[in-house]
């Protein structure tokens, strides 16, 4: 679906112009232009309502050539759905320039937090853009992020990771459940732990006190029951950092810790 209102409103409305079949249409900017405008990023719109379904960035006829379609090269079904829908209305795609005589970093940059404004559900683009983990974030979330401090375990812990289930928009309950299971895991070992903590991208998102392992799977896998920790358990080990426990490339997503103590 490309969007349906714009998220915020202003004084200023740009004009809706309509484009017919048969309307001359700008195939392509002059070779001076290409040369004065460096990279630009810009946007393809529904003529009907002026407004965009694709952000994109580029140089030289980037912008004509994914108005076009560009069906032979595009994997991006989505967008030449909505390309052919308009067409199939008699009209042509509406596209434009929003920010031109900028570097291929600060394009990327821009594309990506009109994307991340705009929302990548209300958009025909597949990916949130480059560096999106840079990208629109609550204050809350920003400071979890860089201002978490190292882990100092001194108790009993089984550290799960789950990024693989992670998203920013998950509560409380659908972080539970992506940690407590289903894990290829010892269950003996699990069960002499005191803790586990769910771990996201090296930051601690949850934090249970298991009350009962059991099979799951078939016998293949574990899974636990449980409940969160105390809020004294919690203060020591949610949203803290994980990243000083594990060495780069280890792919196995279960860890095992007895108090080792961190003083830094």
């Amino acid at each position: 679906m490309y969007i349906q209102k714009y998220m915020f409103t202003c004084e200023y409305k740009p004009e809706k112009r309509i484009l017919s079949k048969g309307d001359a249409v700008m195939e392509g900017f002059s070779q001076l232009t290409i040369e004065k405008i460096k990279y630009y990023v810009y946007c393809l719109n529904d003529p009907e309502t002026n407004l965009p379904f694709y952000i994109g960035k580029g140089k030289g006829n980037r912008v004509f050539n994914h108005a076009k379609g560009e069906k032979e090269k595009d994997a991006n079904h989505e967008k030449i759905e909505i390309i052919d829908s308009i067409r199939r209305r008699g009209l042509n795609i509406g596209h434009e320039i929003i920010r031109y005589g900028l570097t291929e970093e600060v394009a990327l940059e821009v594309e990506c937090a009109l994307i991340d404004f705009a929302g990548l559900e209300n958009l025909s683009n597949i990916v949130k853009g480059h560096n999106w983990d840079r990208g629109r974030i609550s204050c809350e979330e920003l400071e979890i992020q860089l201002g978490a401090k190292d882990i100092n375990i001194e108790d009993s812990l089984m550290i799960i990771k789950i990024n693989n289930l992670f998203h920013l928009d998950m509560n409380e309950n659908q972080i539970y459940e992506a940690t407590r299971k289903s894990w290829v895991a010892n269950i003996d070992r699990a069960r002499s732990t005191r803790y586990v903590l769910g771990v996201a991208f090296g930051i601690v998102r949850g934090v249970y006190e298991p009350i009962k392992w059991d099979y799951s799977n078939g016998g293949k896998r574990i899974e636990f029951i449980g409940k969160n920790a105390s809020r004294e358990i919690q203060d020591k080990y949610l949203h803290r950092k994980v990243d000083i426990l594990f060495r780069k490339g280890i792919a196995n997503p279960i860890a095992y810790f007895e108090g080792v103590k961190n003083d830094k």
